[in-house]
């Protein structure tokens, strides 16, 4: 989850895509009408098209790349249990990902379907169920290198940062909420770390989650927990939950851990932005009204209402 503060690096040219690596030659790269919510933090894709087959390539920053490499192995393996993850097509040398000038690229399988619609309980439903079954099939995987561990996670989130100055908030609730869980009380295991119901697409009675472009050995219920804070204030989540817990790990119990798992979440994220706004890094926003000023008070106000925001989805 936590990223390097460096300044973003220029976007890469369309035109100057290396597929070559993935031995590929007479690639078109394709007009994408997206939401501008569907632009990337950390990232540039683009829409591609050879021997009539669409792909994605995904491109981050060159420092980023082991962080996108390994969740891209974790894609592979979610994968391998049948369950649509727009994963890694292999360079010509086997490899998830290759590197050129300052970028580190990926090149995915695109993922069909409908997007999420989030007054549907039958979607909601099968992006909970989904999320359960990754979750699941996840939960005794080999850990692959650079994914970081929850304690790992922790110790760096709490570490002195000079980006942090004027956030007191930030570290203070990271104390509070990384304190109030214990690895003791809660499922772990590789879990996506970033599921937003708009990264799913809905496929029949079931769904497929792109965007790996990281993962962790954290507890289940953060994954749960990530997802429903993402959902709008008028969605009624009871659907996504009860579907994530007829396929998760996790106990039931552990949804008594929520608010303070929200909490850990929003603090996190006010990390990143604050982070990226210290380095001058507005990739994302550009598309959006979303400052990192901005989302990092979005950041604060919902870890003030995490008692509330939980308290909706307390339903069993």
């Amino acid at each position: 989850m936590p990223e390097s503060t460096d300044a973003a690096a220029a976007v890469p040219e369309a035109h100057d895509l290396p597929l070559a690596l993935w031995g590929w030659q007479g690639w078109t790269v394709e007009p994408w009408e997206r939401l501008p919510g569907d632009e990337g933090y950390s990232s540039h894709t683009y829409l591609v098209r050879h021997d009539g087959v669409r792909h994605v390539v995904k491109a981050v920053r060159k420092d980023m790349g082991p962080k996108l490499t390994a969740g891209l192995l974790v894609a592979q393996e979610v994968e391998r249990h049948g369950i649509a993850a727009g994963g890694p097509l292999p360079t010509t040398g086997g490899e998830v990902t290759a590197y050129q000038g300052d970028f580190c690229y990926s090149l995915l399988t695109y993922l069909d379907g409908e997007r999420v619609d989030e007054t549907d309980p039958a979607h909601l439903r099968a992006v909970g169920r989904t999320l359960g079954r990754i979750d699941s099939v996840l939960l005794h995987a080999p850990v692959p290198e650079g994914v970081p561990r929850w304690n790992e996670v922790l110790e760096l989130f709490l570490l002195e940062q000079g980006f942090l100055e004027g956030h007191d908030w930030i570290r203070r609730t990271l104390e509070q909420a990384g304190g109030a869980l214990s690895p003791d009380d809660l499922t772990i295991g590789l879990i996506n770390c970033d599921a937003a119901a708009k990264e799913f697409r809905v496929l029949g009675d079931t769904a497929g989650l792109l965007d790996w472009s990281e993962a962790m050995y954290a507890p289940c219920m953060l994954e749960l927990a990530t997802t429903l804070s993402y959902l709008e204030d008028e969605t009624d989540g009871e659907p996504l939950v009860r579907g994530y817990f007829e396929e998760g790990p996790a106990d039931r119990a552990e949804l008594g851990f929520l608010a303070d798992i929200l909490r850990f979440r929003c603090a996190a994220e006010g990390w990143i932005y604050a982070a990226r706004q210290s380095a001058g890094d507005e990739t994302g926003t550009t598309a959006s009204t979303w400052s990192n000023e901005k989302l990092i008070e979005r950041a604060r106000q919902n870890a003030e209402n995490a008692d509330r925001i939980a308290a909706r989805f307390q339903v069993f």
